[in-house]
């Protein structure tokens, strides 16, 4: 504090003394005023000097301060035209360090620096826009992070416009998300590349908060957590997974999503921890709790990078689906401005993992409309068993632990102290390589593909074997670059396995909506083969005298308005010929005339003999002629039908 002396008092003599000897307090209050305590100081940026090796030559020239401020030892203070008028305290002590404004000129905003009380840095780039009206979230912000701003009303309105009319020769581009941006990467406290010349960074109204954190050193997290992925396929894929949406941009590589799916206890979530602790602390990770809207934030603010979703079960059942896609597709909704303009789109490019006990297609049938997950979103969301097989969960490899659980609770502990740090090296590590890996990456990745992919796969197949040879390309990257303490091939190792047994579960290596439509009218045979497919050929046996079926017995008639057509029984089992009306509903979601094709070629569905008709012409006992999709005994499989029916 900044004491100011009265040659005029005494030692021990204080202001009454001062009154009592005939002075006024106008005496006093100009004396105050001459004092050096209210004259302005030189700060930082505000006067020429030689610029550091390290800033842009523009950092020699001068901040040009709105008329009537001025910077003191004590903050920025106002002083009006009125002599009488004291200066009024508007904010404590920070920089101007430059303007900042995004590649198209637009976005214009301030970077401010100040020390907080306890001696902390700040650097926040603060947008322009923030300050229209009253500027009371700009404030928010800023005081968040410990800069103190006048309490009067008049100081609050005298800060707003001293940032609406400070002008700096100092330039920084600002971005609006984070992720690659002309060959740097920017995180929202640093960015890696780019123009030496020109200070690249974030500006956003949330760019202060973040969770990408970081507590420990590297080699403390590879020792207590990466290394313990090591023979275990869904840690080593989840943790490669970290490192892969990072290089999405880079090999012009397709986003979306692995949906691990496994029963409570299984480690699931905590192999979603320490995916998250590549780049942040626990907060790092999210859950599906959240509208499709709220989650188009989350997903800007994790461009090009990882977003970690816990409990698909929280999320409404008519987001689900519309989520996901909406995460993979990069693109939110299009909105519309107050006056009817279109908003800019939110775009993102985003590698997500989500954990939960039920598959997205389970979660998106939840809301009792028969709504079905789509191919495309089979495609951008692929299901990954969380059971690994070997008899603890997601665990293969305990690494001297006594049990899974034990190795759970070690890493979930453990991440809450280490991490942040291993995103930030292999930023650094492959930024300045990035035009190499532009073109070895591809390459990487087609031998992946050419190694794990059947021969004969469906296009669909290919498109996600390309993403699992994305994670297999970024962990063994991660691992050349010693951020990742494997042997070489463990990453691919982990992926294929992975990759092996998404298309087990997927049943087979055709398209999507040829296998879903198989197995719906499968499904459907098996559910209501008995209850709604009359036995016309028994009953006419019966009806001759003939033993009853046992088929036959203790069954009541089927009501007309439930009947989907009839059946036969057959030495291979059970056939059926569905009306044709019935056909729409076996086949709902599907295209019900490429599904029966599909069955025809497989020798599943008997067409008319005539060569033009799938549906075949059959004479039905007591029901006459008509046509009707005959199903063969040998598509419910050989064996037991009645058992399966």
């Amino acid at each position: 504090m900044k004491v100011v002396h009265f040659p005029e008092l005494d030692d021990h003599q204080d202001v009454s003394d001062w009154i009592a000897g005939g002075k006024t307090f106008d005496d006093l209050k100009s004396r105050v005023m001459a004092a050096e305590l209210w004259q302005p100081v030189e700060r930082e940026n505000s006067k020429n000097e030689e610029p550091k090796a390290d800033e842009p030559e523009a950092a020699k020239a001068e901040n040009s301060l709105p008329h009537g401020y001025s910077f003191t030892i004590r903050g920025l203070m106002y002083h009006s035209n009125k002599p009488e008028e004291p200066p009024t305290y508007v904010a404590g002590c920070f920089d101007i360090v430059a303007e900042t404004r995004d590649g198209d000129g637009s976005n214009w905003g301030l970077l401010l620096h100040w020390q907080d009380n306890d001696g902390r840095d700040h650097r926040v780039p603060l947008a322009r826009e923030m300050l229209a009206g009253d500027g009371g979230d700009a404030r928010r912000m800023l005081m968040k992070q410990g800069l103190s701003i006048g309490a009067s009303q008049k100081a609050r309105m005298l800060f707003n416009a001293f940032l609406l009319e400070v002008k700096s020769p100092n330039r920084a581009r600002a971005t609006e998300h984070i992720g690659w941006h002309d060959g740097a990467y920017v995180l929202p406290d640093a960015s890696y590349g780019g123009d030496p010349h020109e200070t690249l960074l974030l500006q956003s109204p949330t760019a202060h908060e973040h969770s990408f954190r970081q507590s420990g050193s590297l080699e403390d997290w590879q020792q207590a957590i990466a290394r313990y992925a090591v023979g275990n396929s869904r840690l080593a894929f989840m943790m490669s997974a970290a490192f892969a949406g990072v290089l999405i941009e880079p090999c012009s590589a397709e986003g979306g999503g692995f949906h691990v799916i496994g029963s409570s206890s299984t480690g699931k979530t905590t192999g979603l921890r320490v995916a998250a602790s590549v780049w942040g602390d626990p907060s790092y990770m999210k859950t599906w709790r959240a509208t499709s809207n709220g989650l188009e934030g989350i997903a800007k603010n994790h461009c090009d990078g990882l977003l970690c979703l816990d409990e698909i079960a929280q999320i409404n059942a008519r987001d689900a689906g519309e989520a996901a896609y909406m995460l993979a597709n990069g693109q939110g909704k299009a909105r519309s401005k107050t006056d009817g303009e279109a908003r800019k789109l939110a775009q993102w490019r985003i590698l997500f993992l989500s954990t939960g006990e039920i598959s997205l297609a389970s979660k998106v049938a939840e809301d009792g409309t028969r709504r079905k997950t789509t191919a495309g979103q089979q495609v951008r969301v692929v299901d990954i068993p969380a059971d690994a097989g070997a008899g603890m969960g997601m665990f293969e490899n305990l690494h001297g632990f006594p049990s899974g659980k034990a190795l759970s609770v070690h890493l979930c502990s453990t991440v809450k102290r280490q991490h942040g740090t291993a995103g930030r090296a292999f930023l650094a590590a492959i930024v300045p390589q990035i035009d190499e890996i532009r073109k070895d990456a591809p390459i990487m990745m087609q031998n992946f593909c050419n190694e794990f992919v059947p021969a004969g796969a469906d296009g669909q197949v290919m498109r996600v074997a390309q993403r699992f040879a994305l994670v297999a390309v970024a962990g063994e990257l991660a691992q050349a670059f010693g951020i990742l303490p494997w042997e070489p091939g463990e990453a691919v190792k982990a992926a294929g396995k992975c990759f092996k047994d998404w298309l087990r579960e997927r049943g087979g290596i055709g398209d999507a909506e040829t296998t879903g439509g198989i197995e719906q009218v499968r499904a459907f045979l098996q559910a209501d083969g008995m209850a709604r497919f009359i036995p016309a050929w028994e009953q006419e046996e019966q009806e001759k005298g003939s033993k009853q079926s046992p088929h036959m017995s203790q069954r009541a008639p089927i009501p007309q308005r439930d009947v989907a057509g009839f059946r036969r029984k057959t030495n291979n089992g059970w056939e059926f010929f569905i009306a044709t009306t019935a056909w729409k509903e076996v086949c709902a979601g599907f295209n019900p005339t490429m599904l029966a094709k599909t069955l025809r070629d497989r020798g599943w569905l008997l067409p008319d003999t005539d060569g033009k008709h799938i549906q075949k012409s059959v004479s039905v006992p007591g029901h006459g002629q008509g046509r009707y999709y005959q199903i063969t005994a040998q598509f419910l499989g050989d064996g037991d039908h009645d058992q399966v029916i």
